[in-house]
């Protein structure tokens, strides 16, 4: 299975990378005033406007640093319609995937319930690496699913 690594500071996720479209660099965002904190703004994608989480505000509840690796990731998931749609995620130091096993994804022994988009966890050459689920992502917040089911 095929993972896009990134980072938070010195903690590194990885996303599983069925449901990413495209990577792209950072654009500007249209504000989205009283949103979520972790809701970056929205933006024009091919025609589409999509909706734009900030991945290291909705982890740390502060805003991202903006590196000359910070990409968008720009996701497809089905809603409850089974339409498309297209969510964008904010990751820093976006530089490299990581080709792994299911087999050795590792069930974490902790349920910490404001973490719920982080899934199992992975070792490479010693360094542990959080994956994260986009499904989990969308259904942490009742008000921003109410803004994805709006775009697009």
């Amino acid at each position: 299975m095929l993972f896009l690594l990134f980072q938070i500071e010195e903690n590194r996720y990885a996303l599983e990378t069925t449901n990413v479209v495209e990577v792209i660099p950072m654009v500007v965002l249209k504000k989205v005033y009283n949103a979520p904190s972790y809701m970056a703004g929205f933006f024009n994608y091919r025609g589409l406007i999509v909706p734009v989480v900030d991945f290291s505000s909705l982890v740390k509840e502060e805003s991202k640093h903006i590196y000359l690796t910070t990409r968008i990731i720009i996701l497809k998931y089905y809603n409850q319609d089974n339409m498309i749609r297209y969510l964008g995620l904010i990751a820093e130091k976006v530089t490299e995937t990581i080709n792994k096993p299911i087999s050795e994804l590792i069930e974490p022994d902790i349920n910490y319930t404001k973490s719920t988009y982080i899934s199992k966890i992975m070792i490479n050459q010693n360094e542990i690496i959080q994956c994260i689920e986009i499904e989990d992502i969308l259904k942490d917040s009742e008000p921003f699913n109410l803004l994805l089911e709006g775009a697009s």
